[in-house]
């Protein structure tokens, strides 16, 4: 195994699938690779030109790391086609997208938004528990995923009233604006 050429083989699978690794059921070859390439790094037996190349194209080390930054990506992803808004959640046997009988999901776009939603608890937790890195919390804040949900939808209510009490100079009628009239009383 010539690693230089292997290296060009990660370059080439980042320039046709950026920011996606590949799977060993996509590649298995390629996924054992990226494996033995991590191990080299951390154990320091990894050649300065493999460093440099790997680098150039932001490859991550650490195996955690990827899979943390693949969803957070794919949250930002979720929020910038939704006008900011967050994943919905619910209860997933609730759900019509989600038949309970069969433990199967019925679209698998809903099933993504869900486990999204899933992952954005996990982070809260992670925050309100000391327990995660600080790099982390501030990528979450930076595209404002709110780290107590409650406080997010608080002030975007707050702030939705703030600007209906500015332009008409009153707080909406319950015929007008039911969710503000009731938020407010």
């Amino acid at each position: 195994m010539h690693v230089d050429n292997k290296i060009r083989e990660i370059i080439k699978w980042f320039e046709d699938n950026p920011g996606v690794y590949p799977v060993k059921s996509d590649n298995p070859e390629l996924y054992t690779f990226i494996s033995y390439i991590r191990n080299r790094e951390k154990k320091g037996l990894l050649k300065d030109s493999h460093l440099q190349m790997l680098r150039s194209i932001k490859f991550e080390f650490n195996a955690q790391d990827q899979q943390w930054y693949s969803r957070f990506n794919k949250l930002r992803e979720f929020m910038i086609s939704n006008n900011g808004q967050l994943p919905r959640m619910g209860n997933k046997k609730k759900l019509k997208e989600y038949d309970s009988k069969t433990g199967e999901w019925i679209d698998e776009n809903r099933k993504e938004e869900y486990l999204l939603g899933k992952w954005i608890q996990t982070q809260r937790t992670k925050i309100k528990n000391g327990k995660i890195k600080e790099y982390r919390k501030e990528l979450l804040e930076s595209i404002d995923m709110g780290i107590d949900g409650y406080k997010r939808k608080w002030d975007k209510t707050f702030y939705e009233l703030y600007n209906y009490a500015l332009k008409e100079n009153r707080i909406p009628e319950l015929k007008e604006n039911e969710s503000l009239h009731d938020w407010f009383h």
